[in-house]
C-alpha cells in the first residue's frame, strides 16, 4: 500500500501530464491499490471495533512517518475507512481524523496533499451531516489551496475541486459567508483565457455551490447562464466534456435557483432536445435527461409538449443495447474484485445464447459503463417526471412502465436500484393522478401496477443478494406505503406478506444477509445495520396504511425483533407505531405493558433522543403519548 513507484515516476493518480485525466480517486490495478481496497472490504463487513483496534497504530505510524508513501496510504486507508466505518467515525473519531486530513493539506509533498484530497472529498460525501458543521476549519484551508494551484495544472486543480465540491454542496446557508470569493475563483477561469479542463471543473464546481447556496445565487445567475450558452452551442468536439457539464450543472441551477429560471425552462427544453439530436454520446443523453427531470418541477404539466420527444428518446436509451461488445476466452482476464458498482470501463455480462449465428468462441458480453450510466439516470428522470407532470404522463405510462420493469434483471446494480425507485415513483405518480383527476381508467391503471411492483419488491427483498439495491427497495416501497395507503395492500393477504418480509429483514434471513460466518447482532457491520433501519422506518408506514385496528394484531410480531436492537436506535419507529395502535383493545395486554415500560425506560435513560423522536409526531398524537406515560 506505500509502495513507491519506480525511481523518477509516480503514480497514475499523481501524474500531472496533458494527457487523458485519470479519474479521481483509486485507479490502476497495482497491488498497492488492491491493498487499499481491501481495507474498504473490511471496513464495509466488519464490525468497526474489530477492524479499528488493529488498523489504528499501524494508521498513526503512516501517518507520522518521514516518508511521503507511507503518508499517501495513511491518507487512502482513512478515505475509504469513511466509506465502511461512517457511522464509527461520526460518533467517535471526526474531530482528530478531520484535523489530521486537514493538517495534509499542507503537507510538503503533492503526493501527500493529491491524497488528503481526496480523503476530505470522501469525508465530506460520508460523514454527513457532521462534517459540515466544521465549515469555518475547512472553507479557508480549501479556497487557499485552490488558489495556490496554477489553472495549467489540470490534474491538481481537479482534486481540489473534488474536495471542495462535495464539502461545498452540503452546506446549505453556511456557505454564504464564502460565496463572493467562491464565485470569483469559478468565474474567473470561464472569463479569461484557459484550457477546456479548468473551465470544465469550474462549471462543475458552479453546481456544487448552486446546490448549497440556492436563492442566494440569484446575483451570479445572469453571468452563469450567459457562460453556461456559450458552451452549449459550441459545435468544436474538443468542448465536448464542457458542453455536457454544462447541461448537467444547467440541470443543477434549475433545482437550485427555482422560479427565476421558469423563464428559461422552455428554452433549455429545446436545447436539451437539439443536443440530443444532433449528438450522439450517452453522458450527453443522460445529462439531458436530469435537465428534463429538473424542469419537469418547474413546468409540471406545462413539459406535456415536449413528452412525445423526451419519452421517445428515454424509451431508445432503456432499450438500446449500444455498447455491447463480446468477449472471447482468448480475452478473459482476472479481476481481484468485481464489483459491480466500480468506475471499471466495462462491466461482465452473462452470455445469453444466441441462435442466430455461431458464437462458439464467445464467452460473455462487456458493456462500457457510460450506457449503464444512462440507463440508470433515464429511470431516474422519467421516475421524477411522472410525478411532476401528473395527467400529462399518462399516455406515455404503460410504455415506460414495461421497459422499466424489464431492467430489475439488468446485471448492474445501480440500473436494478434506479429501477426499483422509478417503479415507486410510477406508482405515487399514478395515486397522485388518481385524487386530483378521479377516473376508473387512472384507478384500474394504479391498481394493476401496484399488482406488479410491490410483489417484485418482496422478492428482490427476499433474492437480491445486493445490500444497496435492497435499502433502495425498502425505501421505495416505504414512499409507495405512504402515498397510496390501503391500496398498496391489496389483494387481502398482502399485509400478512409485507410483515413477513420485513420480519425477514430483522431476523437477518434475506439473501443478501446470508453470509457464510454470522456475527452476532452485536457484532454487526455498519452496513447491515443501515438495511435494519430501512426495515424499521417501513413499519410504521405499513401500520399507518393499513390502520390500528388491521395492523394490531402483527404489531406483537414486530417488538421482539425491534428490541433487539438498540433502543434509541427505534426510538422514532416506536412512538409512531405507538401513537397509531396505543388505544386499540386488540393489542395483548402483556405487550401494551412491554410496550409501555420499554418508552418510560428511554424517555428517562435517553431523554433527547425520546423528545426527538416524540418530536416527529402529530402534536396530538405526541400529547396523548406523554399522557399515557405520566410525562406531561
Amino acid at each position: 500500500m506505500a509502495a513507491e513507484p519506480p525511481l523518477g515516476q509516480l503514480d497514475p493518480e499523481d501524474q500531472d501530464s496533458e494527457e487523458e485525466e485519470p479519474e479521481i480517486g483509486l485507479v490502476g490495478e497495482t497491488p498497492k491499490h488492491f491493498a487499499v481496497q481491501v481495507v474498504d472490504m473490511l471496513a464495509l463487513h466488519l464490525p468497526p471495533e474489530k477492524l479499528f483496534s488493529p488498523l489504528m497504530p499501524m494508521l498513526e505510524e503512516a501517518l507520522r512517518s518521514e516518508k511521503p508513501y507511507q503518508r499517501k496510504a495513511g491518507f487512502l486507508v482513512l478515505a475509504v475507512l469513511s466509506d465502511g466505518a461512517s457511522d464509527h467515525i461520526r460518533q467517535r473519531l471526526l474531530p482528530p481524523l478531520l484535523q489530521i486530513v486537514c493538517k495534509g493539506l499542507e503537507d510538503p509533498s503533492q503526493v501527500v496533499r493529491n491524497a488528503a484530497l481526496f480523503a476530505l472529498g470522501q469525508f465530506s460525501d460520508n460523514l454527513q451531516p457532521q462534517i459540515s458543521s466544521y465549515s469555518r476549519e475547512v472553507m479557508p484551508l480549501l479556497l487557499a489551496y485552490l488558489k495556490s494551484v496554477s489553472p495549467g495544472h489540470t490534474h491538481h486543480l481537479s482534486k481540489a475541486c473534488y474536495a471542495l465540491e462535495n464539502f461545498v454542496e452540503n452546506l446549505g446557508p453556511k456557505v454564504q459567508p464564502y460565496l463572493p470569493e467562491l464565485m470569483e475563483c469559478m468565474l474567473q477561469p470561464l472569463r479569461n483565457p484557459s484550457s477546456p479542463r479548468a473551465k470544465e471543473l469550474a462549471v462543475s464546481a458552479l453546481g456544487a455551490i448552486a446546490t448549497a447556496a440556492q436563492a442566494s445565487l440569484l446575483p451570479y445567475f445572469p453571468t452563469v447562464m450567459e457562460h453556461l450558452r456559450d458552451f452549449l452551442v459550441t459545435g468544436h468536439e474538443d468542448l465536448q466534456p464542457l458542453r455536457i457539464q454544462s447541461l448537467e450543472t444547467l440541470g443543477v441551477l434549475a433545482r437550485a435557483v427555482g422560479e427565476p429560471m421558469r423563464p428559461l425552462a422552455e428554452e433549455c427544453c429545446q436545447l436539451g432536445l437539439g443536443l440530443c439530436d444532433q449528438v450522439d454520446d450517452p453522458d450527453l443523453r443522460r445529462c439531458t435527461y436530469s435537465l428534463f427531470a429538473a424542469l419537469s418541477g418547474l413546468m409540471g404539466e406545462s413539459l406535456a409538449p415536449y413528452l412525445p420527444q423526451i419519452t421517445t428518446l428515454m424509451l431508445l436509451s432503456l432499450r438500446s443495447t449500444e455498447g455491447i461488445v463480446p468477449q472471447y476466452d482468448s480475452s478473459s482476464s482476472f479481476l481481484l474484485f468485481d464489483d459491480e458498482s466500480d468506475g471499471e470501463e466495462e462491466e461482465e455480462l452473462m452470455d445469453e445464447d444466441e441462435e442466430e449465428e455461431d458464437d462458439s468462441e464467445i464467452s460473455g458480453y462487456s458493456v462500457e459503463n457510460a450506457f449503464f450510466d444512462e440507463k440508470e439516470d433515464t429511470c431516474a428522470a422519467l421516475g421524477e417526471i411522472s410525478v411532476n407532470t401528473s395527467v400529462a404522463f399518462l399516455p406515455y405510462m404503460e410504455r415506460v412502465f414495461e421497459e422499466v420493469f424489464k431492467l430489475l434483471e439488468c446485471p448492474h446494480l445501480n440500473v436494478r436500484k434506479a429501477a426499483h425507485e422509478a417503479l415507486g415513483q410510477f406508482c405515487c405518480a399514478l395515486h397522485k393522478i388518481s385524487q386530483s383527476c378521479p377516473s376508473e381508467p387512472s384507478t384500474a391503471a394504479l391498481q394493476v401496477i401496484l399488482a406488479q411492483v410491490v410483489p417484485s419488491y418482496m422478492q428482490a427483498v427476499y433474492g437480491e443478494r445486493e445490500r444497496q439495491v435492497v435499502m433502495a427497495v425498502l425505501e421505495a416501497l416505504t414512499g409507495v406505503l405512504r402515498s397510496c395507503g390501503a391500496l398498496a395492500l391489496q389483494p387481502p393477504g398482502r399485509l400478512a406478506e409485507l410483515c413477513n418480509m420485513l420480519k425477514a429483514v430483522l431476523q437477518r434471513k434475506t439473501a443478501c444477509q446470508d453470509t457464510e460466518e454470522e456475527e452476532e447482532d452485536e457484532d454487526q457491520a455498519e452496513y447491515d445495520a443501515m438495511l435494519l433501519e430501512y426495515a424499521g422506518e417501513a413499519i410504521p408506514a405499513l401500520a399507518a396504511a393499513a390502520g390500528g385496528d388491521t395492523f394490531a394484531p402483527f404489531f406483537a410480531g414486530f417488538l421482539p425483533l425491534l428490541l433487539c436492537k438498540t433502543v434509541v436506535d427505534v426510538a422514532p419507529e416506536l412512538l409512531r407505531i405507538c401513537s397509531l395502535i396505543q388505544a386499540d383493545d386488540k393489542i395483548p395486554s402483556d405487550t401494551k405493558a412491554a410496550l409501555l415500560l420499554l418508552l418510560k425506560f428511554l424517555a428517562e435513560q435517553h431523554t433527547d433522543s425520546f423528545h426527538s423522536a416524540l418530536g416527529s409526531l402529530p402534536s396530538n398524537k405526541a400529547q396523548e403519548l406523554q399522557a399515557i406515560l405520566g410525562l406531561t
